[in-house]
């Protein structure tokens, strides 16, 4: 048999047998020893996970959380002259973070295992899939980085093998990471304006049909609240509420490097308590099948559907309108 073939059936005969145990025994979560790291989650100030296609981090931003997403570019392969070029991340996109992302720091801190393996041989770690990982997370505490390996999955569970900065290896339980793996798309809040109805209290719409201020008028004992003219408030505006639940939904495609050309096919200002400023957006023609916003909520212009955002110009064109 050739021996290099003999080598990798030896570590999938290792890796198979330290697999089983670990899925046939029982979770220690009480022992220190299935601590990898201890403290308190208010001193976790980022999470970051990279993996072979992509990285992604999570940030305390105050009260709020900022997520920032790469993706890797590999370079074109050829099998006559592969490339030499190194793999290299696009550029970042930071994005406001969900409910869940803020829920993450203290999911991850204290960092606790399902148990402990202890520290494995070299030989061990390899049929683990932590000699050369690709897999990381780490957990930013004060100054301090602490990263976490993270190698092959346990058959029937889907913990991972990890190992900590100090050699020793732990299985970690894979809902504790969920949300990091496959570009963190549950932590990215894609929501164009983040507002809530709840929130508002007036907004002004603007485009090629003319302009209007809209004022909310709260309803008796809690109901649903009405909308008025902001100059002439005995103006009822019938068609607002399909609006702005319209423009509330909205979700982004994605952020681009693009520079808006133009004038804008529609603009508009989300006002809340006391008239404190809760979003501006404009909007602008961009491909048949998207349209471009500009908004101080993302840190580059994003895109939304062109159809939705069609629908959003006509029904700002009616509201306009309406009752004048």
């Amino acid at each position: 048999m050739d021996r290099s073939l003999y080598g990798h059936a030896l570590l999938a005969v290792a890796a198979a047998g330290l697999a089983l145990a670990a899925w046939k025994s029982p979770r220690d979560t009480t022992g220190s020893q299935a601590v990898i790291i201890g403290g308190d989650a208010e001193r976790l100030s980022r999470v970051s996970w990279r993996d072979e296609g992509y990285q992604v981090s999570v940030a305390r931003r105050g009260e709020a959380v900022e997520v920032t997403t790469q993706t890797l570019t590999k370079p074109a392969t050829n099998e006559t002259a592969p490339s030499t070029e190194p793999v290299a991340l696009k550029p970042a996109r930071v994005y406001p973070g969900t409910e869940e992302a803020k829920a993450l720091f203290g999911k991850l801190m204290p960092l606790k295992a399902g148990r402990s393996l202890g520290v494995l041989p070299a030989d061990k770690l390899a049929g683990l899939g932590l000699t050369e990982p690709k897999l990381t997370l780490t957990l930013q505490l004060g100054d301090t980085a602490q990263v976490i390996k993270l190698g092959e999955t346990v058959f029937g569970t889907g913990d991972f093998y990890v190992q900590s900065g100090d050699g020793e290896v732990f299985l970690l339980p894979a809902d504790r990471v969920a949300a990091l793996r496959h570009g963190g798309g549950t932590l990215v809040d894609r929501n164009l304006t983040g507002v809530a109805e709840a929130k508002l209290r007036s907004f002004r719409v603007q485009g090629a049909f003319g302009t209007r201020s809209v004022q909310q008028q709260p309803a008796p004992g809690g109901g649903m609240a009405t909308y008025v003219d902001a100059e002439a408030p005995d103006i009822k505006l019938e068609t607002t509420r399909e609006f702005l639940a319209r423009l509330l939904r909205l979700r982004v495609v994605e952020q681009v490097e693009a520079v808006a050309a133009g004038e804008p096919l529609l603009s508009l200002e989300l006002l809340g308590e006391e008239g404190g400023a809760l979003g501006s957006f404009k909007v602008y023609p961009h491909t048949e099948k998207l349209a471009l916003v500009v908004t101080p909520r993302f840190a580059l212009p994003v895109t939304v559907s062109k159809s939705e955002a069609d629908l959003l110009v006509r029904e700002a064109g009616t509201l306009a309108k309406e009752g004048k």
